[in-house]
């Protein structure tokens, strides 16, 4: 089986006029992505008619990111089974706003995991059988705390980063990806977590709590939250993923800028390789890179990060790998 994770999307605010001006099927164009037999992103916006725009959240700038419901339609025009909705922008439009996008998903049969109707539906894994694997997929937010689920209120899965120690949603994380994993579940952990701009390696925490994680038995971390890719450490021989970067967003400043996503080869209850994969961002658009400089200067850029955090990696004339 193979999977591939993919890092923000946002299909609001100039999304919408530009899946008309561009057209659906010419916004995402990545030939292996599309041929993987999973596809999770990191849905960096909610999806909605419903809430009322105004918590604080402490960020720089008025960051509100609403879509409208038919934006879902891109998602199912490339097949995407699976979104993490737990970040900065799942309570934009507070718990109505969460709860209303999680309705349209599952009317789209497309999993939303990481955010629920209280916080014990908001920890709940996504759990997926196929053949002889059996995979577990948690979603958890570690930047917004005003976002975070309670017993009565809608929200997102959220941990503590600067305590985790002291917060019982970490505990409730590491006790589930043990008993699961034990049980032969293959956990995968998608986090939200660190700074978002500027940044060149991962946190300290990052790094301690990816590491703990993989030592409960999760198998592989998948992060975003800045919107340039960062390298993959190997640990136990599981992959830390510190950042997929971008995927699919509306900024302007990054028109031509290179990106990635990653593919997980899963046989039984076994990672056996990360390949990266890079592409092309553009205005509204991601595509495959074609051009053999770009392509070489991704690999060698992704392959020296990851270097740096103790993966092996081999550089192929598309790809980069790190068998596991």
């Amino acid at each position: 089986m193979i999977i591939s994770c993919a890092g923000d999307v946002n299909l609001a605010r100039r999304m919408h006029y530009m899946s008309k001006r561009l057209g659906l099927a010419n916004m995402i164009n990545v030939m292996d992505f599309a041929r993987s037999d999973l596809r999770w992103i990191n849905l960096e916006c909610v999806v909605t008619t419903k809430g009322i725009q105004g918590i604080d959240k402490k960020e720089g700038g008025p960051y509100y990111f609403r879509a409208r419901p038919e934006m879902i339609k891109l998602l199912l025009h490339n097949n995407i089974n699976i979104v993490s909705a737990s970040n900065n922008h799942s309570g934009d439009y507070g718990p109505e706003g969460v709860l209303d996008q999680m309705q349209l998903l599952s009317k789209s049969c497309i999993q939303c995991i990481g955010v629920g109707k209280n916080n014990t539906a908001a920890r709940r894994p996504f759990l997926l059988s196929k053949n002889e694997t059996r995979i577990a997929f948690f979603s958890l937010d570690m930047t917004t705390a005003v976002f975070s689920a309670t017993n009565t209120d809608a929200g997102n899965f959220y941990v503590n980063p600067h305590n985790p120690h002291g917060d019982p949603n970490y505990h409730h994380l590491l006790a589930a990806v043990n008993r699961m994993s034990k049980d032969g579940w293959l956990c995968l952990v998608s986090i939200h977590w660190g700074k978002c701009n500027n940044v060149k390696a991962p946190e300290a925490f990052q790094r301690e709590t990816g590491r703990e994680l993989i030592d409960s038995g999760a198998r592989a971390i998948v992060g975003s939250s800045s919107h340039d890719y960062l390298g993959v450490e190997t640990y136990k021989q599981c992959p830390i993923i510190y950042s997929l970067g971008d995927f699919l967003f509306d900024s302007r400043n990054q028109d031509h800028r290179s990106g990635g996503y990653i593919n997980l080869a899963i046989r039984g209850e076994k990672i056996k390789e990360l390949v990266f994969k890079p592409i092309t961002l553009e205005y509204c658009r991601v595509h495959d890179q074609t051009k053999p400089e770009s392509i070489s200067l991704a690999l060698e850029r992704w392959g020296s990060l990851s270097i740096e955090l103790n993966s092996k990696v081999e550089i192929k004339p598309h790809e980069a790998v790190i068998k596991l």
